[in-house]
């Protein structure tokens, strides 16, 4: 499975009839897409940090210059804005998708998901969203591309999900590449590292 598990469960203390109890998200068959983008812009901005820590310390030990001042303005800028873009993801539980128990340990750093993933779940405000999912020779053992956005039954004005289909004979390092457009035609696309776990 890929090294990422987000999961669903149902109370015992729903009725039958509740949209929890008849939810078909389990454990370890979804990843929730702002997961995946919240692991992508923190290392972007760790990145961006260690760019800044660099050019502040050729200024502060007077090796500065007016290009070097631009280019930390514009690092400080980038960073703000990536910043701003992690504060918008929304935290789970999100709605019709609670919270499941911690992951297993991944022996890789990155994002893990079980060979079980039947779903990725995102936000009401994506229009559009496509997933592949590589191994390391950049074979596709994973995507989105026969599946559309549905809403969760009982939570349509917040959460959605599209199935995917994984290769059920593949497990180990992945990189993970999301395509996504949101309600506002505003296109998003980043690449992540992962592992799929038996």
């Amino acid at each position: 499975m890929l090294c990422f598990s987000y999961a669903t469960s149902c109370s015992e203390d729903n009725d039958d009839n509740s949209p929890v109890q008849q939810a078909f998200l389990n454990e370890s068959n979804y990843s929730y897409e702002g997961d995946m983008q919240r692991q992508y812009l923190n290392v972007q901005i760790a990145d961006v940090q260690i760019e800044i820590d660099s050019l502040q310390a050729i200024i502060d030990n007077g090796q500065g210059s007016a290009e070097t001042e631009a280019d930390l303005e514009e690092a400080l800028l980038t960073k703000s804005l990536l910043t701003e873009q992690l504060q918008r993801i929304r935290p789970r539980p999100i709605g019709g998708v609670p919270l499941p128990p911690p992951p297993p340990p991944c022996p890789t750093t990155g994002t893990c998901m079980p060979i079980s993933l039947d779903y990725i779940v995102c936000d009401i405000d994506v229009a559009t969203l496509n997933v592949y999912i590589y191994n390391n020779q950049e074979i596709l053992v994973g995507s989105t591309e026969n599946s559309e956005l549905q809403p969760v039954p009982g939570f349509e004005a917040e959460t959605q999900f599209q199935n995917i289909d994984l290769d059920p004979d593949y497990t180990g390092d992945v990189f993970i590449v999301v395509n996504k457009t949101d309600t506002e035609g505003i296109e998003t696309s980043y690449q992540i590292n992962g592992y799929i776990r038996p």
